[in-house]
């Protein structure tokens, strides 16, 4: 039978890079919310056999349960990439901070409840965070994050407060302590578990937040380690890695050019 990978956020710039590499070994579903971005993802994908599109809304069972059932239909699932995420900015307006936190936190959890079940042995299942995930202490919001995952958002929407930044970096930090938090549900299905934390990235959805605020991103990369921003390719390359590594397993990754790494204590503080 043929292999399966399953990328949402699959008509992003990370998303259809992803898709590149894994196509070379797997068959290729992604899944997003608008159809019409989708059939532009596929045909940027043209050089690729056996690519597929499902529209899923990571946040509505009824359409992830379809496209449990379209990716079962193509073949064995071996990788799952959860790519999908809202970001702290659409169409140059800040998104609501409890928006952005139950979009991100639901989509992890919902996307794994549906396709950890179904993933092959040797398998690999990946979720993205995000850098500014390391902004914030994971203990101060870990009895949060098990209220939301119970479908009460009111502790975590009060740490956060109303700042879309904030609900942007906690929500992605959930997405790392959730990715911990399933290393045993992976392995019961002979799989693995990990996730990246991408920095600053040159994608569609970056120079969004460019266009809002010019030089943000451009300007602050040339004080970094490695001085430029990161490429979709570069994600790429490290997924493809982490679903060939049978080794690697409750890790995140961090793919930042030595940002996090970088930064002082009064840094932190700001944020």
């Amino acid at each position: 039978m043929a292999y399966v990978s399953v990328i949402t956020g699959g008509t992003g710039g990370m998303g259809i890079e992803i898709a590149k590499r894994l196509a070379k070994n797997t068959k290729i579903l992604l899944c997003g919310r608008r159809e019409s971005k989708l059939a532009e993802a596929k045909a940027a994908l043209k050089d690729c056999e056996n690519v597929e599109y499902a529209v899923m809304d990571v946040v509505n069972r009824d359409d992830i349960k379809a496209a449990v059932e379209k990716a079962r239909e193509m073949g064995e699932v071996k990788n799952v990439i959860h790519a999908a995420g809202v970001n702290e900015f659409t169409n140059g307006k800040p998104n609501d901070p409890g928006f952005i936190l139950e979009n991100n936190i639901k989509g992890a959890q919902y996307i794994a409840e549906a396709f950890l079940p179904i993933i092959c042995e040797g398998g690999s299942y990946l979720n993205i965070a995000s850098m500014s995930s390391y902004y914030n202490l994971l203990p101060d919001y870990i009895d949060a994050f098990v209220e939301a995952m119970g479908g009460n958002f009111e502790p975590v929407k009060e740490k956060v407060g109303s700042k879309s930044d904030k609900a942007y970096a906690v929500s992605k930090m959930f997405v790392r302590w959730y990715t911990l938090s399933s290393i045993q549900r992976a392995a019961a299905r002979g799989a693995r578990i990990n996730s990246i934390s991408p920095g600053l990235i040159w994608t569609p959805m970056a120079k969004e937040f460019e266009d809002v605020i010019p030089g943000s991103m451009t300007a602050y990369a040339t004080t970094l380690p490695v001085p430029r921003m990161g490429e979709a390719s570069e994600i790429a390359d490290l997924v493809e890695q982490l679903c060939d590594n049978g080794y690697i397993n409750g890790c995140d990754i961090l793919i930042d050019g030595g940002n996090i790494g970088n930064l002082t204590f009064e840094q932190f503080d700001e944020f």
